[in-house]
C-alpha cells in the first residue's frame, strides 16, 4: 500500500499491464495526466489508449512481454491524447516497458514508467540556437574587423604580413566553436580543447609546448579549459610570455595517484617573458581562470607570478 502510494506520488508516469493484452492493473496521477483521466483499470491497453497502436507502441509492449527483455526509448516523439476527444499532442519523452516477472519465471505484465522531457527538448533546442546565432555573429564580426585592418593599413603592410593576420584571425573564429560550445561532443580529449583554444597564437616558432596523456573531459569541463586556456593565451600576448620575441609557454598535464587516489595536474608555466607583476585587482579573466575553472573540475586552481613568469596549476580529483 505505501508502495503503491509513493508511485502515485511520484513525477514520473507509471503503469502497470498485466497479461498479453496488457489490461490497466494500476496508474499514476502523472500518467493519467499525461494521456487524459479515462476509466483505465480491468481495461486492454488497445482499446482505452487507441492511439498508441500507429504508432508502435503495443508492438513494443508485446514484444517486452513475449521476450522479457526491457525495452528502453530515449527522447522518443509520442503522440498523447490528454482529452479523449481532443487532438493528439506531440511530446518528447524517455520511457521504460519493463517486463514483471514472477516467482516461477513467468511473465505476468509490463510495468510502464517515464518522464516527459518536452519541455527540456525544447529549452536545449532553444540554447543550440542561440548558440549558432552567437557564432554566426562572431565570424561576421571578425570579417570586418579583417576587412577594415586590410583597408586601413594595406599602405604600411606587405601582402605577406596581411596575409598572416588574416589567418590568425580566421584562426580566432574557428576557435570560438569551443568557446560557445555548440561543436563540442559530449567528450573531448584534453589535447583538443588545448590546440583548439591556442590555435590564434601559434605562431609556428616553437615558443608553446603541449604535452600529456591521452585523458577525455566532459563537454562542459572541455568548454571551461578553452575559456581559460583562451584568457591566458590573451593576457601572455598583452603582459606576458608572448609580448616579446623571447617568451615561450609550456603546457602539461598528468595523471597522479596518492593512497589510491587519482588526481588531474593541468599546468600552464610561462618564461622569458618582461617581468611579471601581480595585478592590483582581479578582472574578469582571473576570475574567469581561477574562479570558473576550479568550480568546473571541482578541483584548486592557483595562479602565481613568479619572476620567470605566470604560472597556473589546476589539480582535481580524476573522476571528475
Amino acid at each position: 500500500r505505501q508502495l503503491t502510494q509513493l508511485f502515485e506520488q511520484a513525477p514520473g508516469y507509471m503503469a502497470v499491464l498485466r497479461g498479453p493484452e496488457h489490461v490497466f492493473e494500476f496508474t499514476n496521477a502523472a500518467y493519467r495526466r499525461l494521456i487524459g483521466d479515462r476509466d483505465f483499470i480491468g481495461k486492454p491497453m488497445r482499446k482505452i489508449v487507441p492511439e498508441i497502436v500507429p504508432q508502435g507502441g503495443l508492438a513494443l509492449l508485446d514484444e517486452a512481454y513475449r521476450t522479457g527483455k526491457p525495452y528502453v526509448g530515449r527522447r522518443v516523439v509520442v503522440g498523447v491524447r490528454p482529452d479523449a476527444e481532443g487532438p493528439l499532442k506531440k511530446i518528447f519523452a524517455d520511457f521504460v516497458f519493463q517486463p514483471i516477472r514472477e516467482a516461477n519465471g513467468n511473465i505476468s505484465g509490463v510495468f510502464v514508467a517515464g518522464v516527459d522531457i518536452t519541455d527540456h527538448v525544447h529549452a536545449e533546442q532553444h540554447l543550440q540556437l542561440m548558440n549558432a546565432e552567437l557564432q554566426h555573429r562572431v565570424k561576421n564580426t571578425l570579417s570586418i574587423i579583417g576587412a577594415i585592418a586590410s583597408q586601413t593599413l594595406h599602405r604600411n603592410l606587405t601582402d605577406a604580413t596581411l596575409e598572416a593576420f588574416q589567418d590568425r584571425l580566421a584562426a580566432l573564429g574557428r576557435a570560438q566553436d569551443i568557446l560557445t560550445g555548440t561543436s563540442l561532443l559530449p567528450t573531448a580529449s584534453v589535447r583538443d580543447v588545448v590546440e583548439n583554444a591556442l590555435a590564434p597564437y601559434r605562431t609556428g616558432t616553437g615558443r608553446i609546448s603541449i604535452s600529456g596523456p591521452d585523458i577525455i573531459v566532459g563537454s562542459k569541463r572541455a568548454l571551461s579549459l578553452g575559456m581559460a586556456i583562451h584568457e591566458m593565451a590573451t593576457n601572455a600576448i598583452k603582459y606576458g610570455a608572448l609580448s616579446n620575441d623571447l617568451g615561450r609557454i609550456d603546457i602539461s598535464w598528468r595523471l597522479k595517484t596518492d593512497n589510491g587516489e587519482r588526481s588531474f595536474h593541468f599546468l600552464w608555466r610561462e618564461s622569458g617573458g618582461p617581468p611579471v607583476v601581480r595585478p592590483s585587482r582581479k578582472g574578469f579573466g582571473s576570475g574567469l581562470i581561477e574562479g570558473g575553472l576550479a568550480w568546473d573540475f571541482g578541483g584548486r586552481v592557483e595562479g602565481s607570478y613568479e619572476p620567470s613568469g605566470f604560472i597556473c596549476r589546476l589539480t582535481a580529483p580524476m573522476e571528475n
